[in-house]
């Protein structure tokens, strides 16, 4: 997970000096689902939640960006006493397009790290570190000078994790938005 931070932390200051630069950090916020869990026979049902994130990106150029995102997201299966946990080290990259004088689109891929975690009581407390990729699309509307808001759906999966033993699919609907400052 280090060596994925360092390695997209250099990619993103290497992106070529003769390339307009424009930095930006991000704060995203959205209501999240996932499917049900399914155990043999099982299935329990999850709750809604919520996903949290912070992103430093930096533009490309008008139409390409790229950025280094880390998000949390919470979720609680109905009727036991167990939550779903996942923090996400992604590196994104996006394909921006104009839409109308402020307003603009986007969509992305991203791929990096999952930490998915069942929070409860033996045996549903464990954990694994699991290979994750996302795909996003979403609407931007720059209020000011360097300042945008954007609002996106986000399509968040990873590798089946082992969980007490067991292969577990992760993989969450997220429905959200954010600002995002240029410097």
């Amino acid at each position: 997970m280090k060596r994925l931070f360092a390695a997209t932390a250099c990619a993103l200051c290497l992106a070529g000096p003769a390339l307009a630069s424009e930095y930006y950090i991000e704060g995203t916020a959205a209501w999240s689902t996932t499917n049900d869990l399914d155990v043999g026979p099982v299935s329990l049902e999850t709750d809604d939640g919520y996903l949290l994130g912070f992103a430093l990106g930096r533009a490309l150029d008008s139409q390409f960006s790229a950025e280094v995102e880390l998000t949390y997201s919470q979720r609680q299966y109905s009727g036991i006493p167990v939550d779903l946990n996942a923090t996400a080290l992604m590196l994104n990259g996006y394909y921006n397009f104009p839409i109308a004088n402020t307003v603009g689109g986007y969509i992305g891929a991203g791929v990096g790290g999952v930490f998915v975690e069942f929070d409860g009581p033996a045996p549903f407390s464990d954990n694994d570190t699991v290979l994750g990729g996302q795909l996003l699309g979403g609407l931007t509307y720059g209020v000011s000078e360097g300042v945008t808001l954007f609002t996106e759906y986000r399509y968040q999966m990873a590798a089946d994790a082992d969980i007490g033993g067991l292969d577990v699919e992760y993989n969450s609907h997220n429905i959200g938005g954010g600002v995002r400052i240029a410097f």
